[in-house]
C-alpha cells in the first residue's frame, strides 16, 4: 500500500467513518426524526418505542454524537499537522483542547447547544482515544516503510 493509500485510509477510517456515525445518530434520535421522513411507518414507529421504553437509548443518541464528532475534529487535527512521530505530543495537545472547545463554546454562549460536564468528559475521552489510535497507526505505519 502507498503512503496515499494509507493516509486516504486513515481520512476514512478515523474522520469520515466517526462523522457519519455521529451524524446518524442525530438522525434517528427523537429530537429529530429526519431519517423518519424517508424511513418505512413500521420502521420509526418501532425505533420510537425502543426509544421511549429506554430513556438511554435516547440520551446516548446524542452522546456518541458528541463523542464521535471530538474523535473525528481530533483525528483530522493530528491527519493534517502531524508530520513526525518526535512532535506527537504538542498535536496531540493541540487536538484534545479542539476536540473540547466547542462545548465550553457552549458553555460560555457564543456557540448553539447545551453544555453539559459530560460532553466535555466525553469529547476529552473521544480526543483522547483518536490520538492513541493515530500514534499506534503512525508507528505502525513508519516502522513498515523502514
Amino acid at each position: 500500500m502507498t503512503t496515499t493509500q494509507k493516509k486516504l485510509l486513515a481520512i476514512f477510517i478515523f474522520i469520515i467513518f466517526p462523522m457519519c456515525l455521529g451524524a446518524l445518530s442525530y438522525l434517528i434520535s427523537p429530537r429529530y426524526q429526519i431519517v423518519g421522513q424517508f424511513l418505512p411507518e413500521s420502521i420509526v414507529s418501532w425505533w420510537l418505542s425502543v426509544q421511549a421504553t429506554h430513556l438511554l437509548t435516547a440520551y446516548l443518541s446524542g452522546q456518541i454524537a458528541d463523542f464521535m464528532w471530538a474523535f473525528s475534529i481530533a483525528s483530522a487535527i493530528l491527519l493534517i499537522w502531524i508530520d513526525d512521530l518526535r512532535n506527537w505530543y504538542s498535536c496531540a495537545l493541540v487536538s484534545i483542547v479542539v476536540g473540547i472547545s466547542y462545548e465550553f463554546a457552549q458553555f460560555l454562549g457564543v456557540a448553539p447547544g447545551t453544555y453539559t460536564h459530560t460532553d466535555i468528559v466525553l469529547s476529552l475521552i473521544a480526543a483522547s482515544i483518536a490520538c492513541l489510535f493515530l500514534i499506534v497507526y503512525f508507528r505502525r505505519f513508519t516502522n513498515e516503510m523502514g
